[in-house]
């Protein structure tokens, strides 16, 4: 981000929090980021730094002295004006997080806007209750629209949104993906604003690696041979996508298929991993992390459910359970039941209801190979 701020030239550069991702702030780290904002303020850039729930002002172990171009906001609202050629163009206001949790709305605490200055705030925050991450500096849209600002820098939420347009409020996301629930291209904004105060945003891709997630219909394929092409192709086409990145990758093999026989053989899905890995380890790399197997016997399941039979009658009650209301709750308190002192009770507590049911097709699938193999 720096590097590319340089080259393009931009006045400043706003931070909203979390420039580390874990309590574990090592020395090294904190060097390394003092080492940009000196690069940064050496080009005449100037940095305004909000702290979150993981980068709190009490949390960094190494006080560091940071050159006067870079203004890190306080535990109290605090506002700094940018001026170019001796002129006043912004102001920006922010406030840190004095420690990692906070539970307050901090947006009443940010003051009207100046009507000739150009206004931005800088919050981390987490706008309309996101269930994925804490509910820290929790607020509403409203709130912040109701401030006049004519931009909002937002961190926290580590997806990519534009909540608003005119104003505008922005989560740009994280800059580098950590795990499949991050997949896809994250990066930062550069915000282009005329001396109409119109704004234009221009997303710009900044992760080093790209996570992926790849979905595989194996209905067409009948040998490995043909998944083993299927899986070459996929992995070809969404490098070309992510622009010759370093990949890492989950893929998921789905659909009724000849090769779903094949593929429940002991040792195979080992063997293919490590097949796939030492085929994708040129420059740029691809590493496989997982396969997952979701295929399905070629049968139509609903019709062999018809048959008077154990496997018939196997196969119904399957169904006939995904038919109760309830299904989901039942499932959830058999589980719980089975693992009451296990280390899985507060995973089986968390799951969702989705993967519950996605738990119950694939013990179908199970339960139909395994009879199947019996009779």
């Amino acid at each position: 981000i720096i590097t590319l701020a340089i080259e393009r030239s931009v006045d400043f550069i706003l931070i909203a929090g979390d420039v580390f991702d874990s309590a574990d702030r090592s020395l090294r780290a904190q060097l390394f980021f003092r080492d940009q904002l000196v690069r940064a303020a050496e080009s005449g850039i100037s940095v305004y730094i909000a702290h979150g729930n993981h980068d709190p002002l009490n949390g960094w172990a190494v006080p560091l002295k940071l050159p006067e171009k870079i203004h890190r906001f306080g535990a109290e609202v605090e506002a700094f004006s940018f001026r170019k050629n001796g002129e006043a163009l912004a102001k920006i206001v922010g406030i840190s997080y004095p420690t990692r949790e906070v539970r307050e709305n901090l947006v009443p605490r940010f003051p009207e806007p100046e009507p000739t200055l150009f206004t931005i705030g800088v919050l981390h925050c987490n706008v309309g209750g996101h269930p994925e991450h804490d509910n820290y500096a929790p607020c509403t849209l409203d709130d912040l629209l109701q401030r006049g600002y004519h931009y909002w820098a937002l961190g926290h939420i580590h997806t990519r949104e534009i909540l608003h347009e005119n104003p505008w409020i922005v989560y740009p996301g994280n800059t580098q993906a950590r795990h499949y629930r991050e997949s896809g291209p994250r990066g930062c904004f550069l915000v282009h604003v005329d001396d109409t105060n119109a704004i234009n945003l221009e997303f710009i891709e900044t992760d080093a690696v790209r996570w992926e997630r790849v979905h595989i219909d194996t209905h067409p394929l009948i040998t490995m041979d043909d998944l083993e092409k299927a899986i070459l192709d996929e992995i070809d086409r969404i490098r070309h996508t992510c622009q010759n990145r370093p990949l890492i990758l989950q893929l998921t093999l789905s659909g009724r298929s000849e090769v779903h026989a094949l593929l429940q053989r002991p040792g195979t899905k080992t063997d293919l991993l490590e097949h796939l890995r030492s085929r994708e380890m040129f420059d740029p790399f691809v590493w496989i992390d997982d396969i997952r197997f979701q295929t399905r016997p070629p049968v139509d399941l609903d019709r062999r459910r018809q048959v008077e039979d154990l496997i018939g009658d196997f196969l119904r009650a399957i169904d006939e359970a995904r038919q109760v209301p309830e299904c989901v709750h039942q499932l959830r308190e058999i589980l719980l039941n089975a693992v009451q002192t296990s280390a899985l009770r507060p995973w089986v507590e968390t799951i969702s209801d989705d993967e519950l049911i996605e738990m119950l097709n694939d013990a179908e699938i199970l339960g139909y190979d395994l009879l199947e193999e019996g009779t």
